[in-house]
């Protein structure tokens, strides 16, 4: 019982959808069948988590049919049909919070039926689509016309054809531009290989017909470009973030939910493979970690993800904005992972400590966090050898390094080798500026020099591992950061 497809469903539904279940299932139109109704009401008991020892198949069957031997067959079956009524219900539930998508139906209805109504509903449709954004705008345009298209169909001397061209050519791109750019970034990201080799030709038949002066395609479209230029190994140069960024900003209020999410990604995945300057690099990071808190493009089921957190305060941190870091902390821990909140809320105070010099405050919140996800030992790993070096506990810095050695080596399949790597890197460089040059001006210029030509996304605490080698070599003027490129 706990793992059919039915339960599974039910787990999904909210508590306001599961109370419109119950009267959809004994609403005798929509589920003519009160064996459904029955066992769905045994069911219910166990709402939400449906975990309960005695939830059995046994037990509903005996609820539906207290008189009968137990029939496994005969229960699956009614299983299978509860499962069908409430694939009905989630279709009226998507019917129901879509109104425009309800009255397109209705224009179409009166086009066959009541065509007398059929302006009025015009209008009203019209008034609905021009609320919506994005493709769902275009996609109810599209509609619209072709509505309109099939009722002048009546009347010979009036014809749609241009409008309906000109919203199915919108509908079109809006649709086949994102697909495009999913193909692309998916094969930049995981290595998944597409047949894009018609794209080239789109892109040069957009510029053709000048369709890219429509705001969202050419929004859509300078993304496109941007993302097949990284696949042939031309990554951007920080003139073309900044123009999808622009065009980005300027678009947003225009764009549906869903499309202002996945375009907000892509800004964060390209600003990851543009050839930019550390200290620029973060101040974008930083601009777009404010736009996703303010417009919660990184909100999942209202809440912040640890790693989403954690990024947040790096990127904070890096720049030295460490005032906004604390009021981040205290605005939105009530919106932090659940799950893990007081583990988070840990962590980031220890992140914040240790770059206001309260080495022991930053060691005691770390040592309380038990959090075991890959990714936040990672850092907390590293965040207790930065303390250690500052400490000069030479004792427990060994100690914390060699771990840190075993832990990468042991877990390299769930790290991956890029992190494994840039760990091994981080681990490499503080152990020679720990042991090796304390005295050697020469092997400090020279370190230094492979650390700046190395991606800050490629090197974890590389600012800090720059600033002590400056320790080691107060007296050297450090040159300008330069630009690199993310491989």
């Amino acid at each position: 019982m706990k793992n059919t497809i039915t339960v599974r469903f039910l787990k999904k539904l909210s508590k306001k959808e599961i109370k419109g279940l119950e009267a959809f299932v004994e609403n005798p139109y929509f589920n003519p069948n009160q064996d459904i109704a029955v066992l769905y009401k045994y069911i219910d008991q166990f709402a939400p988590n449906y975990n309960q020892t005695d939830f059995i198949a046994e037990h509903a069957f005996d609820a539906v049919y207290p008189n009968k031997i137990f029939d496994a067959v005969a229960h699956n079956r009614l299983m299978s049909k509860l499962y069908a009524v409430i694939k009905k219900f989630i279709h009226c539930l998507y019917a129901n919070s879509d109104p425009a998508e309800t009255e397109l139906k209705v224009l179409r209805f009166c086009n066959e039926r009541y065509r007398e109504r059929f302006d009025n509903q015009l209008k009203k449709v019209r008034g609905l689509a021009d609320k919506e954004k994005g493709n769902k705008f275009y996609r109810y345009t599209l509609g619209i016309e072709l509505a309109v298209e099939d009722y002048l169909a009546f009347f010979p001397r009036e014809t749609n054809f241009t409008e309906s061209s000109i919203a199915l050519d919108k509908y079109y791109w809006l649709s086949k531009l994102p697909l495009f750019c999913g193909m692309l970034n998916r094969q930049i990201v995981i290595g998944v290989k597409y047949d894009i080799s018609d794209l080239d030709s789109y892109l040069e038949f957009l510029e053709k017909i000048e369709y890219t002066r429509f705001p969202l395609i050419e929004l859509w479209y300078c993304l496109a470009k941007i993302l097949k230029n990284i696949v042939d190994k031309m990554p951007p140069e920080h003139q073309d973030y900044l123009k999808f960024k622009t065009l980005f900003f300027k678009n947003k209020n225009d764009l549906g939910e869903n499309e202002l999410r996945n375009l907000y990604i892509f800004l964060k995945n390209i600003i990851n493979r543009t050839s930019i300057t550390d200290d620029d690099y973060y101040h974008e990071l930083f601009d777009l970690d404010k736009l996703g808190l303010s417009e919660k493009l990184i909100f999942i089921q209202g809440q912040l993800r640890p790693q989403s957190i954690k990024n947040i305060l790096n990127t904070a941190i890096r720049i030295g904005n460490i005032t906004w870091a604390k009021n981040f902390l205290t605005k939105y821990k009530e919106v932090f992972w659940h799950e893990h909140a007081d583990d988070i809320l840990l962590y980031s105070k220890a992140m914040i400590s240790f770059h206001e010099g309260h080495h022991a405050k930053a060691l005691q919140n770390l040592e309380d966090v038990t959090y075991q996800d890959i990714f936040f030992r990672l850092g907390k790993k590293r965040l207790q050898i930065q303390i250690y070096y500052e400490m000069e506990d030479l004792e427990s810095f060994d100690k914390h390094i060699n771990n840190f050695k075993v832990f990468l080596s042991r877990n390299q399949d769930k790290i991956g080798d890029i992190h494994v790597l840039s760990n091994r890197d981080f681990i490499k460089h503080i152990i020679k500026i720990h042991y090796i040059l304390k005295q050697d001006t020469q092997k400090i210029a020279k370190l230094e020099e492979k650390i700046y030509k190395t991606s800050t996304r490629l090197l974890p605490e590389k600012k800090w591992l720059l600033d002590k080698l400056d320790e080691l070599n107060c007296c050297r003027i450090r040159p300008t950061s330069p630009s690199y490129t993310n491989p």
